[in-house]
């Protein structure tokens, strides 16, 4: 299929990979459910308990429509974070550790152990999370170690503790504004350097990012880029994003995220890493192709280094899959003239191709190896 990279009219990209999303969580392709707002993260966790136990959907259900999405779109890799309560056990982990299995052959997925209720205020949570990492799951979670859970040293010790006894990555949910947030960023790298697990850690949101004075800001992303830890953000709402252009220019590996599509906590979200990276470029003026590129790599080389897929992570060592994407191999066709056409307009016309086999798009696939080539688009 190697061929096909040469398609005039089509432009091959690198494989797509979402480093966030909750597959357990997700309505998408289900009915409309119209958004409930609420305050806290607390007050947001108990909107989506009432919305999925109503709901007539396994995981296993809503997770499928979403990976058949995201595979659609071209993406050959994803974490998926799983809830780990009191109340849930390891019931959603393995419905999701069961789609994993089923999906192989398509796309690879980084499974999260993820306490949404806590992990210290929770009665098994700490013993769950062990569980979790012995049942099949690749990363370690974390949530607001001070806001919600109360104890930030006891909050880390649990999720790096276990890293360290497991050998797993860590992923680290912090919606913990300003100074509060920051003092967790900062004990977040100190545990990292001490463990020895750069470029095995990151956070998700680091919303206090956006809060910080440039000096402080200055000093948190070098912080940062001298440990090792990356940051994985959704691009949300004003004055909660972190300022990516900076942190870039420190160092830090940033990648962009879908974070929640189309469920309780957002009805946004469209499991296509190419609408992600075409907001960064927006958002951040990068205008020239140049810009593009580099709001590409959001969604590709970053968060392949993410998830250990990538053997060039700056401070992470080899891949964990044991090989990179080899781009002759693994690649997307995109029904466009270049990656800047493509990123703005994100057509749905898109070839997936993993480990030289086409895994979706196949009617397009088939339509190119029959008609003769013209040098125009099909």
């Amino acid at each position: 299929m190697t061929s096909l990279r040469e398609t005039p009219g089509w432009v091959a990209l690198p494989p797509l990979v979402d480093a966030h999303v909750h597959l357990d969580k997700t309505l998408f392709g289900s009915r409309w459910i119209p958004h409930r707002g609420s305050g806290t993260v607390a007050d947001r966790v108990r909107v989506e308990e009432q919305t999925l136990a109503g709901h007539p959907d396994s995981v296993s259900v809503r997770g499928a429509r979403l990976l058949e999405r995201l595979s659609s779109r071209g993406v050959t890799a994803l974490r998926s974070h799983v809830d780990i309560t009191d109340v849930t056990g390891l019931r959603h982990l393995e419905e999701v550790l069961a789609l994993r299995e089923q999906w192989t052959d398509r796309l690879s997925m980084d499974v999260v152990a993820f306490p949404q209720r806590g992990i210290l205020r929770q009665d098994t949570v700490a013993g769950l999370l062990r569980d979790a990492m012995a049942a099949g799951a690749d990363t370690v979670g974390g949530l607001d170690p001070t806001d919600f859970d109360g104890d930030l040293p006891g909050h880390l010790d649990v999720v790096f503790g276990l890293a360290a006894e497991t050998g797993s990555r860590v992923d680290i949910h912090l919606h913990e504004p300003g100074a509060t947030g920051d003092v967790a960023l900062a004990a977040i790298a100190d545990r990292t350097t001490e463990l020895g697990l750069a470029g095995r850690v990151v956070v998700s949101h680091a919303f206090c990012l956006a809060d910080l004075a440039p000096s402080a800001l200055a000093a948190s992303a070098d912080r940062l880029a001298s440990a090792g830890v990356g940051i994985h953000t959704s691009l949300p709402q004003l004055g909660v994003i972190p300022p990516v252009p900076t942190l870039l220019a420190a160092g830090v590996n940033v990648a962009v995220v879908s974070d929640n599509i189309r469920d309780s906590w957002s009805p946004y979200g469209r499991g296509d890493p190419l609408e992600r990276a075409c907001l960064a470029g927006y958002l951040f003026g990068w205008n020239t192709d140049d810009g593009l590129e580099r709001a590409l790599s959001l969604v590709t080389s970053a968060p392949s280094r993410s998830l250990g897929l990538q053997s060039s992570d700056p401070g992470g060592g080899p891949a964990d899959s044991g090989r990179d994407p080899d781009p002759f191999l693994d690649y997307v066709l995109v029904r466009a003239d270049s990656i800047g056409e493509a990123i703005v307009d994100q057509p749905g016309a898109r070839i997936v191709v993993r480990a030289g086999r086409v895994v979706a798009g196949q009617e397009y696939a088939d339509t190119l190896q029959q008609a003769p080539v013209t040098g125009s688009r099909p």
